[in-house]
């Protein structure tokens, strides 16, 4: 959703790259017979880690596309602003 703020010159980097694999075992299955299948991969986010990099963009789109997928987010979201 965060594209769908920004203008169609804009460059998105996406820092994040989902590393670590998430096992489930099916519902209604017993306990034992081994450890699950993946069901999805998770990245660990560390405070002040970067997430997004948005360039040829103003700053006022900038802000704006982050304030309005901040609540989709577990953590509080900052912006850095490189010179």
């Amino acid at each position: 959703t965060l594209r769908r703020h920004l203008t169609r010159d804009a460059k998105l980097f996406v820092r994040l790259e989902a590393t670590v694999p998430v096992t489930r075992k099916p519902e209604g299955i017993r306990m034992g017979k081994g450890k699950g299948a993946i069901s999805f991969y998770a990245t660990p986010v560390r405070p002040g880690q970067i997430l997004f990099e948005i360039d040829r963009v103003p700053r006022i789109t900038a802000l704006a596309a982050l304030g309005k997928i901040r609540s989709k987010f577990p953590c509080k979201l900052g912006f850095v602003e490189w010179s």
